[in-house]
């Protein structure tokens, strides 16, 4: 965003804001959270994911912020199913390179819906 030749591949905040309400509208949609479970509602899962062009997860998401139990796993496999049912992402090509080929998407139920 910043090269004059136009070959910086950096996003500028507007655009990551952009990708990041873009992210969160089209996996609210898909996810679920187990609502029965004393204090799920305020569980925050952080997954790192690597996205192909074709808008399709490439492997696994990993958890970025491990706070272990059993609520929090819940919750986890809750946001990775909301991922693999939600693909493929239809999200700016521009934006690709540096931008939403590599990502942390937060789950934060008190912001989600």
């Amino acid at each position: 965003a910043g090269a004059p030749e136009g070959r910086d591949t950096r996003l500028t905040a507007s655009q990551r804001s952009l990708l990041g309400a873009m992210m969160k509208r089209a996996v609210s949609q898909c996810w679920n959270i187990n609502s029965g479970l004393e204090g799920v509602d305020r569980m925050v899962v952080e997954l790192e994911v690597r996205l192909g062009p074709d808008g399709r997860l490439q492997g696994q998401p990993r958890v970025a912020n491990n706070r272990g139990g059993a609520i929090f796993q819940d919750a986890v496999n809750s946001a990775v199913r909301a991922l693999i049912q939600c693909e493929p992402y239809d999200l700016p090509k521009e934006f690709y390179t540096g931008g939403w080929d590599h990502m942390v998407v937060t789950f934060d139920p008190q912001k989600m819906f």
